[in-house]
Formats: C-alpha cells, structure tokens, sequence
C-alpha cells in the first residue's frame, strides 16, 4: 500500500522518515485485517487549522495534526484514521459513535504491535532504542481519556446511548468503550477482518438490531466474539 505524505507544515522532519513510521502502522494492520485490508493509496496532509485528526473516505486524505519527529502522535493519530479507510462507506448515523471507538481501539491495539516490529526489525538501526515508546504511549493515552459511565445499554433509560446516537465524536467516552473492547479484540485479532462490514448495516437501526445484523453477515468465525461484544452492553443477539 503506497502511502504518499504531501509537503508542507511537518516542521523539521524528513517526509521519508513518516513514511516509515506510517508504514509500520500499515504492516502491524496487515496480519488482523487479512486480505479484507484496503490497499488503495492513502495521501497524509498536515493540517494547523483542526482541534484532531481527520479523513476523507472518499478522495483516502488523512489529516494529521502532529509535526516533528513525534513518532508515538504520527502512529497514534494515523492508525485511528486508517480504521476509517478500512470501512469502505459511511456507517450509519446511529452507529457512528461505535464506528470511533472501534478506530480508538486500533491505536491502543496496533501501536504495541509497531513497538514489536521495530524491536525485531526497526526502519533504521538506530530507531531500535525507540520501540517501546509507541506501546507506552497507547497505554498512558488509554489510562488518560476514558471517562467511566453505565454501559448496560439494555437499559432504556439509560441516557448514555442516546447522547451517543447524536454525539458521535466523544474522546472520553470512546477511549472507555475502546478500553472494554480491548479484551474481545486481543482474545480473536481476526475480529478486525468484520470491522469493514459495520458500512453494511442498514440505517435506521438499534444498538442491538444493529449488532444481531452484523453477527449475521460476519464469517461464522466472527460470531462468538461479535456476541461478546453485545454482552459487553448488556444486550442479548
């Protein structure tokens, strides 16, 4: 997959030197996503004028806030917009939110990965020393933003899902939910190869309707830990 970063506003970095830290990003995803992955081009901009990062689906821009030789920010930041290009549509409205906590998840769940591959084989010999920081970066950031709150969505009074619904991008909360997926992502990493389907399910459709349909079109495989994922909301599919 050929990742192109466009000049301008990267401050004092090689546009090589991102490259390769993207890359990384792109070779820890390849195992978990399989041939479900997308190998379209991807073009990187930097942008100074956004509160966080962002992309088009559609022209496959990512958007990038950080600068420098910041390595963890470039593999955090890109491996949650790279989640997004993996959906190839938009996924419906009511479940967008799900759609960002899955893609929060992929930078806590793939930047330990990128400190395994650089400790086996870093770009450059002399990056060796700086493996571990893209893994303790995912955890600090992982302990920092989660927000904790009431995640039985069987509850219907529970207000949390419908703030959710209309509020798709939350930090707090989707790091939280990101963090009480993690377990279910860990115990079956092929759980990634189904992220791609969420852009299948109808709109329209409830939390739980919405992942009984998922469950359905998902490889057999898939099923237990999509189920698991409804357990982890109090829901039952």
């Amino acid at each position: 997959m050929e990742i192109i970063i466009t000049p301008g506003g990267w401050g004092n970095v090689e546009l090589q030197d991102i490259c390769q830290v993207l890359n990384s990003v792109d070779m820890a995803f390849q195992p978990c996503f399989g041939e479900n992955i997308s190998r379209f081009p991807v073009t990187v901009i930097h942008v100074q004028n956004s509160d966080s990062p962002y992309c088009n689906r559609t022209d496959r821009f990512v958007y990038l806030t950080t600068e420098g030789t910041h390595w963890c920010q470039y593999a955090y930041q890109f491996s949650h917009e790279y989640c997004h290009l993996q959906i190839p549509r938009k996924v419906q409205s009511r479940l967008r939110w799900f759609e960002e906590s899955i893609c929060e998840l992929a930078s806590f769940y793939f930047m330990p990965r990128v400190s395994e591959l650089w400790e086996k084989s870093p770009p450059y010999l002399s990056w060796l020393t700086y493996a571990p920081h893209f893994k303790e970066y995912a955890v600090n950031m992982s302990r920092k933003k989660p927000q904790l709150f009431d995640l039985d969505f069987s509850n219907l009074q529970n207000p949390v899902i419908e703030y959710l619904e209309k509020t798709e991008y939350d930090r707090p909360k989707n790091a939280f939910i990101a963090t009480k997926l993690m377990p279910i992502f860990e115990a079956d990493a092929t759980l990634w190869r189904s992220v791609p389907m969420l852009c299948e399910i109808p709109d329209g459709l409830s939390l739980c309707f919405s992942l009984k349909y998922w469950q359905e079109i998902a490889p057999p495989e898939y099923r237990y830990s999509i189920q698991e994922i409804a357990h982890l909301f109090s829901l039952k599919i």
